[in-house]
């Protein structure tokens, strides 16, 4: 099922896809719903963001391509880092290039967006707490970054998590190729399967 978030009439509003279009989500999309009326047609749909996070937790150094790149030690355990609300930028939307910085970065993510509280739960039980999974952009300002040596300002400035276009939820998070390209050129090509902890264990 595909999962959307729309502006629709002026107000935000869970859809569900189907086709080339968007209809109603009857219900609570974190529990029960079921699919209503058409919206409106897919191609007319104001895209919002597929989450309303109250934080956005991040792995960083999780794939062995980008650790080989940063010539990095190998994590012996995920290396977390906190985006607040005010980092996600819709899909569509234009980020204004930061001020601060020479040397802006954006790396593909898969991104979990969760239905319910997970804490402590086994490995083997995480992915029942996810709703639904999507795209993401991690955007840094790698210049400040090393000028602070810590990450909060770096990559946890406004608009720095763009996430959609929605919420895919039924796929196998350990096996999916993400490609970034900028200006028509390819500077990321990899797969899920690289990450070295699975979404199921960061979770």
């Amino acid at each position: 099922m595909k999962l959307a978030r729309i502006r629709f009439e002026g107000t935000p509003r869970w859809g569900i896809i189907e086709g080339d279009s968007v209809y109603a989500l009857d219900g609570d999309v974190y529990e029960v719903h079921k699919k209503g009326e058409k919206l409106c047609p897919l191609a007319e749909a104001k895209l919002l963001a597929p989450a309303e996070p109250s934080i956005i937790l991040c792995c960083g150094l999780n794939y062995m391509g980008e650790i080989k790149h940063m010539n990095a030690e190998i994590p012996q355990r995920p290396s977390l880092f906190f985006k607040p609300p005010t980092a996600v930028l819709d899909p569509g939307a234009t980020l204004p290039y930061p001020v601060l910085t020479e040397k802006l970065s954006h790396e593909g993510e898969l991104c979990c967006v969760m239905k319910r509280v997970a804490r402590n739960v086994p490995e083997d039980k995480a992915l029942e707490y996810v709703l639904g999974y999507t795209c993401g952009n991690d955007i840094g300002m790698m210049d400040i970054l090393q000028l602070d040596g810590a990450i909060t300002r770096a990559k946890g400035f406004d608009m720095s998590a763009a996430l959609g276009p929605w919420l895919e939820t039924d796929l196998d998070p350990a096996n999916l190729g993400i490609k970034m390209t900028v200006n028509g050129a390819v500077i990321q090509d990899s797969n899920t399967s690289e990450m070295l902890f699975s979404a199921a264990h960061i979770i």
